[in-house]
């Protein structure tokens, strides 16, 4: 079994990913420098809440159509066009009901707020192309229209602030404009390189389609929250100062959860491909020691980065906190990499439940990942602020790799122990934290650091250990009852 389509896939994503975080992170450091605490508060806050919104109009469609898809290049036109059409009226409808609550509000601000929003909604209904892209062994132009997003929005920052007008209205008007352009630019392409040869035509009316995808809809409306409950329940709870505080944290370890998230969009496609479980399993564990070398490459360039580059790129006043809670700035990030650990663990699997035979499963592993992550935030925040909300984050990943695994080790042809990888997770979580806490501290608490550092190293050395153990017995593939 060839893992080459997925690398293929992966190197083109990654450019992608590694592109669009390069002027993402320019892109907010110019945000940074011209919008004061409470202005960038207010529009992380802004976008994250519209992309939330924004799940209505995708309600899962491309999730749902891709398991119907009979996997011929020729066909995928006419698949996306499907697609495509049952997400226009529900872009019209949301798009009406969003005009009419910003008016009814009156909220502040409404025409950047309306210009954002609704940048938010065409990036979603801009997905579906860059799926059938993907679909068709192309992702060269989907990362072309992943970078082309972030590349128009930076460049426009930058023209912005060189002339003194980087405000919260021209930034409102940068993104919508960037979104707009790439949207059309990118059905260019799909339209230009994917033929339409195939005679299968694929008929999903609007309320049935709907109704199929809602599990998917209830797990995509979950997923995002993930990453955005936290921000908005600081902002709810505490001050968008925080938030904005949070987030450049946030910023640096993105980096990290775009490689989750090419894993899971990289072998999306070819477990679409596969006849049964058996062979999506087989796989999974083939492709094992990517995740895990990439874990162990990433925590100490994480950590050597940020302790660097950080007070050289962002201004003082987002560093510093006059709390022992309200981690910021290095150890904010430090404290943050367990998440990243759990969540690079889970990728291959949880993208694997979307095709399991229980089409809920998806959206009951997020459903409560986002219960959990939701209950400690609220215990927590009020007296331990953004130490709760780590904690809340690293627990919710947590459990969903235990679910997951607790899921692959209920079949009872799977033989493949996890143990020594969930105890190293747990040893660098456990590590990692607690320095950032004891060095957060007034007083040093340096008999602490050893312990903390011990745990960390403990567990590391551990996880190269599981390393190459997966690389070693990668085909050894897992007993098929067939």
């Amino acid at each position: 079994m060839s893992v080459g389509p997925y690398l293929d896939n992966g190197r083109y994503l990654a450019l992608a990913q590694a592109m669009g975080l390069i002027f993402g992170m320019l892109s907010q450091l110019l945000l940074i420098r011209n919008l004061d605490l409470s202005n960038y508060g207010v529009l992380i806050l802004l976008i994250d809440f519209s992309f939330t919104i924004a799940i209505i109009i995708d309600f899962g469609i491309p999730t749902w159509a891709s398991r119907q898809w009979d996997g011929e290049g020729e066909s995928v036109r006419n698949l996306i066009h499907k697609i495509m059409n049952i997400e226009g009226y529900n872009f019209l409808i949301v798009s009406a009901v969003t005009v009419i609550m910003i008016f009814i509000f009156d909220i502040n601000n409404s025409f950047p707020t309306i210009l954002i929003v609704f940048s938010t909604y065409i990036v979603i209904v801009t997905e579906p192309l860059r799926l059938g892209l993907r679909m068709i062994k192309i992702p060269k132009f989907e990362a072309l229209s992943r970078i082309m997003e972030r590349f128009f929005t930076f460049s426009i920052y930058l023209l912005l602030s060189e002339l003194g007008n980087l405000n919260f209205l021209m930034v409102s008007v940068a993104i919508f404009f960037s979104t707009l352009v790439t949207f059309i630019l990118t059905v260019m392409i799909f339209y230009f390189k994917v033929n339409s040869n195939s005679e299968k035509e694929y008929s999903f009316q609007y309320f049935e389609t709907l109704k199929k995808s809602l599990p998917f809809t209830l797990a995509l409306a979950v997923y995002p929250l993930l990453g955005r409950i936290d921000k908005i329940v600081l902002g709810i709870m505490k001050t968008v100062e925080v938030v904005g505080i949070y987030n450049i944290g946030w910023i640096i370890i993105s980096v990290g959860f775009s490689i989750s998230s090419i894993l899971r969009q990289s072998i999306n496609p070819l477990l679409a491909g596969k006849k049964n479980e058996i062979e999506r399993l087989n796989l999974i564990k083939q492709i094992r020691y990517l995740p895990i070398g990439l874990i162990i490459i990433g925590i100490p360039s994480c950590i050597g980065i940020s302790f660097y580059f950080m007070e050289l790129l962002f201004p003082a006043e987002y560093l510093k906190s006059n709390s022992v809670f309200i981690f910021s700035g290095y150890y904010l990030v430090i404290a943050m990499i367990p998440s990243w650990i759990w969540s690079m663990l889970s990728a291959s699997n949880l993208e694997n439940t979307k095709f399991a035979n229980d089409t809920w499963l998806f959206s009951k592993i997020l459903a409560i990942m986002v219960i959990i992550n939701a209950l400690i935030d609220v215990i927590l925040i009020s007296k331990f602020t953004i130490f709760g909300i780590i904690i809340g984050t690293t627990v919710s990943q947590m459990v969903c790799y235990i679910l997951l695994i607790n899921n692959i080790q209920s079949k009872k042809y799977w033989t493949w122990t996890f143990r020594n990888e969930f105890v190293s997770a747990l040893f660098m979580s456990i590590g990692l934290i607690s320095y950032s806490l004891f060095k957060n501290m007034e007083g040093g608490q340096e008999n602490f650091h050893i312990y903390s550092i011990s745990t960390f190293l403990l567990g590391y050395f551990l996880m190269v250990k599981v390393l190459f153990q997966s690389f070693r017995n990668r085909n050894n593939e897992i007993y098929n009852l067939q």
